[in-house]
This record gives C-alpha cells, structure tokens and sequence, in this order.
C-alpha cells in the first residue's frame, strides 16, 4: 500500500463522513483491532491484510463507496473476534 493511496483513501472517507454528518469509526476500529491481535492473531493478520490489500486501495481508486467499505471492514472484524453472524 502506498502512502498516497492511504493518503487519497483517508481523504474520500472524510469527505464522505463529512457529508453525511457520520462520526470516524477508526478509534473504534483500532481499538477492535488490538483485542483482535491478543484473542485471534490469525484473525488479526487477516484484517490488517485486508485493510491494505483490499479496503484502502477500492476506496482510493474509487470502487468502492467510501461508507460502505468500512462498514464492511468494521464487520470483518467483528466476524473475525467472535463466533456467530453480523
């Protein structure tokens, strides 16, 4: 993942949240995340690759709807840290 496509994905996230008055769930993410790494570092690998390979680069090139894909990504997670369905 390169830093200007990181760069480009943070700003359409933004610029989406912003217009729609939505709050960042990337706190939340995080700190999902490092519960994730200490329960489940399998899991943990998983979604890390997935923000990189996957999340940051669709939001990026504009293939995916900036909302959208990190609701999905919030949703890997938690499919990732506990049994059961979202």
């Amino acid at each position: 993942m390169e830093e200007r496509q990181r760069e480009e994905a943070d700003r359409r996230f933004d610029e989406a949240r912003k217009r729609v008055g939505a709050r960042d769930p990337r706190d939340f993410y995080r700190k999902a995340l490092r519960e994730l790494r200490a329960v489940s570092p399998g899991g943990y690998e998983k979604a890390v690759a997935y923000f990189q390979e996957v999340l940051v680069p669709s939001i990026a090139s504009g293939q995916a709807e900036p909302l959208h894909a990190w609701r999905e990504y919030g949703r890997l997670i938690a499919e990732l840290s506990a049994e059961g369905r979202t």
